[in-house]
């Protein structure tokens, strides 16, 4: 630790007179701890910038722990060389202190300035400790800046005095995670070292970290948390936000937790991106009575899981997604819990469903959505559909036992089903029905009689058959139905997707799902990405982005449109794009014995000039083979379909 710290040790010392007197319960200390040593780089920049931007006052300590990479964007755009805050480029950690439009460069936690490993949660602790001892003040926050994933934390910070941390094969960039219990012990043992008990808020500018997990991690170490359910776009909350504690008047956790969340909005709309953002300030006072609230609903569900298995699984197909992707080996398996639990409804425990969604009130005491993400209730939770997606790590994490007991105990049901009631189609032919007309394809079938009571989703998968090879290629999916009378039925409008970057046009995989009462169309997209300077090199690895469009349903206009990209580790983040690199749109081929592979849609690739691509859902051509399968699932996975396999009609001489 660094409690023998000499602040007279570096040429640049504290600047004095912006500390606080901790006897004015107006001050504040911010630390905020930048992981900047990623390809988000450049957006660190542009944050350090809106710091430096405010005004002059005694009653903020701003105090950033700024780490930033030995990489330009010569090697992949995202990260830069360009100035900072006036104090040139650097490749090593800085702390820094902001104020009065003005930056300090503080002693460095090493003797000697060095890039730290921001993955470690022994500099998370040294930071809080030289922070908080050497800014007093009445109110202290700590804010997070990186990529993030929920539960399994945050990061990577990729390099540590200059050399890199690389995959097993020792060839390519991988990082170190700040996972969730190196946040909770780097935090713990910094608070202890000067005998602070809590912070007054925590933040995390980071995607998908508006988890249950992460709250539960933070319950005891932070009165207020403000996180994002849904994915970040890049350039993240607004700093110049925290002017507000520059004010004449006392500002609380909550309140200055409410106006980050306003300041992110209207950056977001500034920017275009606000259509589905999300960002919520919970009251972690009220978390214990919230644990509670939630073991008292999960526990008749955890004695006797497999009745209520069913509606389990179909209140979790009703709940909004978030991190997610056709790719489920991409995808992370959030969800809202707050649309879960009210899903539930009509199971026997509609009192605590009620009771547990009084307290998500309460928790929950500000939020902000765009439009596509209304529905967001301000905490998520990891819920895989199926035990094979469970993460074995994790097991491991004990902040939520009531959830991870719950989890275990509803996809271990979903093995146990009896083969008779497994999901199951009549498969007789006169059971199947399709016609296509002028709108498009539709089928419909019938649920085996002993299945009706396990099957809880319907998903139509849609392909066509390339007369160049005669091999299947599924370009799309989307969900279908389920009735009363035991049928279950889907719609394929027989579009496809190219996307073009002027020069060349490929077909994509989508996933497409509509919020019918906002009008509204959600298309997840799986991309492969690489920047030019991989693109010679057969051995590099293609990069996973999903590209995800929020479409106006009444004008056909794109109102969100932001490509993440997710790493091994299963961190998200805004993708900055060389754009020379490429982008390869995929779809999935059937193999000879029914496998399929993800593979790329075309011999072409498209420049990943991302402002330059267009989309466009185009009429398949008239005459070619179509396969459509419709799949039931039941609560544990198990699948039938039937399959339809038609040729697109000549449609312009109907009516």
């Amino acid at each position: 630790m660094i409690g023998d710290l000499d602040l007279e040790s570096t040429d640049q010392p504290v600047n004095q007179e912006l500390t606080n007197d901790v006897g004015d319960a107006s001050t504040w200390t911010i630390l905020v701890y930048m992981m900047g040593d990623t390809d988000l780089e450049f957006f660190a920049g542009t944050d350090l910038e809106e710091m430096l931007s405010i005004d002059a006052s005694n009653k903020l300590n701003l105090v950033v722990l700024a780490d930033r990479s030995p990489l330009d964007e010569e090697f992949l755009p995202g990260y830069t060389n360009q100035d900072f805050v006036g104090l040139g480029n650097w490749d090593d950690t800085k702390m820094l202190l902001f104020g009065n439009q003005e930056v300090s460069i503080l002693p460095p936690l090493k003797s000697v300035e060095q890039g730290l490993n921001m993955g470690d949660a022994d500099t998370l602790a040294n930071f809080i400790e030289f922070g908080l001892s050497n800014f007093p003040a009445d109110r202290n926050g700590l804010i997070f800046w990186d990529h993030g994933a929920g539960w399994p934390g945050m990061g990577p910070d990729e390099f540590e005095d200059g050399i890199p941390f690389l995959d097993p094969s020792g060839e390519y960039i991988a990082g170190d995670i700040l996972n969730l219990s190196e946040i909770q012990t780097g935090i713990k043992s910094g608070l202890s070292s000067v005998a602070v008990e809590k912070l007054d808020l925590v933040g995390f500018d980071a995607c998908l970290m508006a988890t249950y997990e992460v709250a539960a991690a933070m319950a005891n170490l932070a009165d207020f948390m403000v996180a994002s359910e849904e994915l970040e776009p890049g350039h993240g909350w607004d700093y110049q936000s925290l002017q507000i504690l520059n004010g004449t008047s006392n500002v609380s956790a909550e309140e200055l937790g409410s106006h980050i969340a306003k300041g992110f909005q209207s950056q977001a709309q500034s920017f275009d991106t606000d259509e589905n953002i999300t960002l919520s300030v919970l009251n972690l006072t009220v978390f214990d009575e919230f644990q509670n609230s939630m073991a008292d609903l999960l526990d008749p569900l955890l004695s006797d899981p497999i009745p209520v298995a069913p509606s389990i699984s179909r209140s979790l197909n009703g709940s909004s997604r978030f991190g997610s992707s056709p790719n489920p080996d991409q995808d992370s398996h959030i969800v809202d819990l707050g649309n879960f639990v009210e899903g539930l409804a009509g199971i026997g425990v509609d009192n605590e469903i009620e009771q547990t969604l009084n307290v998500l009130n309460r928790l929950v005491v500000n939020k902000v959505a765009g439009v596509a993400s209304k529905r967001a209730s301000g905490l998520s939770v990891y819920f895989p559909k199926t035990i094979g997606y469970m993460d074995e790590n994790y097991l491991s994490l004990d902040v939520v036992p009531n959830w991870k007991a719950f989890l275990e105990n509803f996809l271990s049901a979903g093995q146990n089903i009896p083969d008779m009631s497994k999901a199951k189609l009549d498969q007789e032919v006169t059971s199947t029905e399709y016609y296509i007309d002028s709108e498009g394809l539709t089928i419909t079938a019938n649920i085996d009689s002993l299945s009706q009571e396990t099957i809880t989703e319907v998903i139509l998968y849609y392909g066509v058959v390339d007369p160049a090879d005669d091999m299947l290629y599924f370009i799309g999916e989307e969900p279908g139905w389920i009735y009363d009378d035991g049928t279950v039925s889907a719609f394929y409008d027989l579009s496809i997707l190219t996307m073009s970057d002027g020069y060349d046009t490929s077909y994509a995989y989508t996933y497409f799902t509509v919020d019918e009462d906002e009008n509204l169309y959600f298309f997840d997209i799986p991309l492969g990405y690489m920047p030019s300077n991989e693109l010679e090199n057969d051995d590099a690895p293609i990069h996973d982005v999903e590209l995800s469009l929020v479409i106006d349903g009444d004008t056909g206009d794109i109102l969100s449109e932001v490509y993440y990209e997710v790493d091994e580790s299963g961190q998200w983040g805004e993708l900055m794009a060389d754009p020379e690199g490429a982008i390869f749109p995929v779809v999935q081929m059937e193999n000879d014995d029914g496998s399929l592979d993800w593979v790329s849609a075309s011999d072409l690739w498209l420049y990943a000039d991302l402002d330059a691509l267009t989309y466009s859902f185009e009429p398949l051509p008239e005459g070619i083979t179509v396969i459509a399968d419709l799949y039931v699932y039941d609560y544990g996975d198990n699948s039938d379909y039937v399959s339809v396999e038609t040729t697109v009609p000549d449609l312009s001489e109907k009516n």
